[in-house]
């Protein structure tokens, strides 16, 4: 895990970044359009989000655990 995030976020920065870099057959990675928060914000402020889910679900009784699992997971899909 630790491997694949020191890797894999910095290169998908790049191809983001540079798309001319990417090669044709993963043309599908990049912006849909263009917005107003740069990508290195957005990035922040996904992962303070997930943060702040983990915290929650530490914090949480078991009973409510499932159930904001659940939320979390869609909300993490909806992210990607």
């Amino acid at each position: 895990g630790i491997l694949a995030s020191t890797f894999l976020l910095p290169l998908w920065l790049l191809f983001v970044i540079h798309p001319s870099l990417l090669p044709d057959n993963l043309s599908f990675i990049g912006l849909n359009k263009d917005t107003h928060i740069p990508i290195i914000m957005q990035i922040f402020l996904a992962d303070l989000g997930v943060e702040f889910l983990r915290m929650a679900a530490i914090h949480t009784p078991t009973a409510l655990s499932t159930a904001m699992g659940l939320i979390a997971a869609v909300l993490i899909g909806d992210i990607a």
